[in-house]
């Protein structure tokens, strides 16, 4: 997954200091809720590792593929069957 490790290091740091930057902007000015962007980035991180594996096991496995293809289409082209031509008339 991860080439290179110092990748992921400096990905970290360069998180932490957003959030440490964030953070003491906000308690510099003197707002309530100064850990919001922290709780904030956390949450987005968590997400989008989640997003990820899902995605990696989506794509590794050729019949989720296949369905997400069919899946697609269909919601693409409505009720009627996809490729009886009535979609490409309209167009």
């Amino acid at each position: 997954m991860i080439d290179d490790p110092l990748e992921l290091i400096r990905t970290l740091v360069g998180v932490t200091a957003l959030a440490a930057v964030a953070t003491a902007a906000l308690w510099a000015f003197g707002v309530p809720h100064r850990f919001a962007p922290v709780y904030a980035i956390a949450r987005g991180a968590g997400q989008l590792a989640f997003v990820a594996a899902v995605l990696t096991g989506v794509i590794a496995d050729v019949r989720w593929v296949a369905w997400c293809s069919w899946s697609c289409s269909a919601l693409r082209c409505g009720p009627r069957r996809c490729g009886s031509g009535e979609e490409s008339a309209r167009q």
